[in-house]
């Protein structure tokens, strides 16, 4: 993470948007004012305090401002844009207003010392790091298989894959201790796991996998059979938008389509890459309950000689 000095940070601003990457803050903030003698209390809460004449403003999580009984108006997804700059660049700021502007997407700036942050709409918040991460062109992007190394990997894009971040509390590290979701990863290397791993410029920004059921975890809503694994896919946070998962799923499935008959995913009802699995083959076959209770499809993709002739999923 590069941090911002006023000496030696970038001031071209296209070698700035060049580098572009965006990265969402856990939780959901809201602004509030409160007079200086009040403020202190909450103060520990907040991500941000400015001092005013007319009162403190505090930039607290959701839930700290109504458990102190405060109004919450405005509902916000933090955005920490992480660029090498300088505190004399000129044009950053403008672009990415520009940018969101262009959306229809309200954005509120905060200046630090090593980065700058934007406060969005929380509802906006995806489709404000997409308009974002426009702005930095098409990435160069290498696909490679899986490696013994790169379980480290596995675990930050299962993190983004599962929606981990998005609960409150819950940590990366957190998740290897969850069989529900460590089933993914735990033992890799084992007959059926195949993988492939996006990088840009030698640095890893995502990760797509494929694993058989094994044991008791047949019991899972999500099995099959035997011979059709799991799919689990996901960009890192900060290069969503950028056609990294179209290029690992491409490679991915093509090296499935000779080891196994079929694949199988399931992805939250509603999310947008419904359009995106159907454009690759897969079909829904029926829904099941996830693991934080909520519906998701279970989609299913036969391998291509399949599909040439015809034959149905199982």
């Amino acid at each position: 993470m590069g941090a911002r000095d006023g000496s030696t940070g970038e001031t071209d601003l296209g070698r700035m948007l060049a580098t572009l990457t965006v990265q969402r803050v856990p939780g959901t903030w809201t602004f509030v004012t409160l007079p200086a003698d009040r403020a202190g209390s909450l103060t520990e809460h907040a991500r941000a305090v400015v001092v005013e004449d007319e009162g403190t403003t505090l930039v607290l999580p959701v839930e700290a401002a109504e458990a102190a009984g405060l109004p919450v108006d405005f509902r916000a997804a933090w955005l920490t844009l992480e660029v090498h700059s300088s505190l004399a660049a000129v044009g950053l700021t403008a672009a990415l207003s520009a940018a969101l502007a262009d959306e229809g997407i309200s954005a509120n700036v905060i200046a630090g010392f090593h980065h700058d942050h934007l406060l969005v709409p929380a509802d906006e918040a995806d489709r404000a790091v997409v308009a974002l991460h426009a702005l930095r062109g098409r990435p160069e992007v290498r696909v490679r298989a899986v490696t013994a190394a790169d379980t480290d990997v596995l675990w930050s894009a299962l993190y983004q894959a599962s929606h981990s971040f998005e609960e409150e509390g819950v940590e990366p590290h957190h998740i290897r201790s969850d069989p529900a979701l460590a089933r993914y990863i735990e033992g890799w290397g084992r007959r059926g796991d195949l993988g492939v791993v996006a990088e840009v410029g030698g640095a890893p920004v995502g990760a797509a996998w494929v694993r058989l059921h094994v044991g008791d975890q047949r019991e899972s809503e999500d099995f099959v059979d035997d011979e059709t694994p799991e799919l689990a896919v996901a960009v890192l946070a900060g290069w969503e938008g950028a056609g990294i998962g179209s290029a690992m799923l491409a490679a991915l499935l093509d090296t499935v389509d000779d080891h196994h008959p079929q694949v199988v995913l399931s992805v939250r009802d509603g999310n947008p890459a419904v359009r995106l699995y159907e454009r690759l083959g897969f079909a829904a076959v029926g829904t099941i309950t996830n693991r934080v209770g909520t519906r998701s499809l279970k989609m299913v993709r036969p391998a291509r000689a399949a599909r040439r002739d015809g034959g149905p999923a199982r």
